[in-house]
């Protein structure tokens, strides 16, 4: 019986490998692969003593000529480096800070965007007052449960930025945590003068001050050079993202370049574009002709008349896929949303928690990393997603412009380079100077890089 078995087993392997030798005898040889996809690719390759490419068996496809003027249009020139220079006109305060006297307490709300100039004022009224700033609490929309600061930005990082500017702590003390609890108002890039006469005086009756809202900023204030400096330090250095929020970030970045064809570089757009501010009544409303808003289709032929192709890869900072969006995606089919480039196993911690300041959080980040960037809801978003691109170097950003032919329904799509950008009416511009040193995007995209994983070593051992 052994005897049978092993007779079994050679034939076996006998069989075997003939059917290898047989698959590999037949298979055509790599450059007749090549040859059959494209023989005018294997014709075009220069006559040479070496072999070329095309020899060896790889297919190299032909190199269509590069209109300078559209890959222009489209994706931007390489961004000028922007060197920090708030340093120059801050002033820290050592001893001040050592003998810091009372407390500001404040609570952000209405997403990171909405963060940084809120905190950025606080840390303001801290710095102008000698008083020592809380950790922020952030708060969401009434039917959202609040989350720690720390769930979206590192604290570390936060607290060492600050150092000699403002004295930070994770909580009150008791004592002054019984105090009258009576919730401030103040008015967006406060000035010293409004925190003296307003804000002083409650910081000596109650020790401590509670912000809660934040009004439109007065108009016609005087700039001040040592606040703007302390504001820019906080929007532009003490804020950033948690490192699991960075790479989830990141790994959606990876997931649209990949998604991205090969004749665009693998670049993609960010838009953003979200169905529910679409229905809100300021989105309905018109200014001196012009929408404020636009329209999925609107925005598929807003990319059309700039000359993007169909192909474009695009990121929509609308979490899930609506039937309304089915018009941009027949003129644009390579489109997404989180939903569809977000991690499975991550889907729920960050879609379905129920926090929605985890969602504007990642889209904060893809957008101001992006090839390019195109707003299509004026605001605090558009601007300070802008700011940061243009401190990184990324200031290709495209605002779409919908006016109402006189006379007609027709809608006149155009568009430009943000005036952000093109007439540098940013307030970025004053925090960041423009060094004399041009850069390729290669170089620009791999300094911004380091600059962030410069910020990401020191605070990888507290996220």
């Amino acid at each position: 019986m052994g005897n049978i078995q092993r007779t079994i087993i050679g034939l076996s392997v006998l069989g075997l490998m003939v059917l290898l030798l047989n698959m590999f005898g037949n298979r055509p040889p790599p450059l007749a692969y090549n040859r059959a996809l494209s023989s005018a690719a294997e014709d075009s390759q220069p006559s040479s003593t070496h072999e070329s490419q095309s020899q060896r068996g790889w297919y190299v496809p032909k190199q269509l000529p590069v209109d300078k003027n559209l890959e222009t249009r489209l994706w931007g020139k390489p961004g000028s480096v922007m060197e920090p220079c708030w340093s120059k006109r801050l002033q820290k305060q050592a001893e001040k800070t050592d003998k810091a006297w009372g407390y500001v307490v404040i609570t952000c709300s209405n997403g990171p965007h909405n963060h940084r100039a809120q905190i950025a004022d606080a840390v303001v009224v801290a710095f102008q007052l000698g008083a020592t700033l809380v950790l922020p609490n952030v708060k969401e929309a009434q039917k959202e449960p609040n989350s720690r600061f720390d769930d979206i930005y590192n604290v570390r990082n936060f607290i060492s930025s600050l150092e000699g500017v403002v004295r930070v702590v994770g909580q009150l003390p008791k004592n002054v945590a019984k105090a009258n609890k009576t919730i401030t108002s103040i008015p967006l890039k406060v000035s010293r003068e409004y925190i003296e006469e307003k804000l002083r005086p409650v910081l000596r009756e109650n020790r401590v001050i509670y912000l809660g809202s934040f009004l439109s900023s007065l108009k016609n204030e005087k700039e001040d050079p040592e606040l703007t400096a302390v504001r820019c330090l906080v929007m532009y250095k003490a804020l950033d993202f948690v490192l699991l929020i960075q790479k989830l970030g990141n790994r959606l970045l990876n997931r649209m370049r990949e998604a991205a064809p090969k004749s665009a570089a693998n670049r993609f757009l960010a838009i953003d574009l979200q169905v529910d501010l679409l229905r809100h009544k300021t989105c309905n409303a018109t200014i001196a002709k012009k929408k404020r808003c636009l329209e999925p289709t609107e925005v598929g032929l807003f990319l059309q008349k700039l000359g993007y192709p169909s192909e474009t890869a695009i990121y929509l900072t609308q979490s899930r896929w609506e039937p309304v969006l089915d018009s941009l995606q027949e003129m644009y089919p390579n489109v997404h949303t989180k939903e569809y480039n977000m991690p499975f196993n991550e889907e729920n911690q960050y879609l379905f928690s129920g926090k929605t300041q985890f969602e504007q959080a990642i889209d904060f980040y893809v957008c101001s990393r992006a090839d390019v960037f195109v707003p299509t809801v004026p605001g605090v978003f558009y601007a300070h997603v802008s700011g940061v691109r243009i401190s990184e170097g990324f200031d290709h950003i495209l605002v779409p412009s919908i006016k109402r032919k006189s006379g007609s329904t027709e809608l006149q799509i155009s568009g430009a380079v943000s005036p952000y950008v093109d007439k540098k009416t940013h307030p970025v511009y004053n925090c960041f100077c423009e060094s004399s040193l041009k850069m390729t995007s290669v170089e620009v995209s791999k300094l911004s890089r380091e600059k962030r994983e410069g910020r990401r070593k020191k605070s990888d051992k507290d996220v």
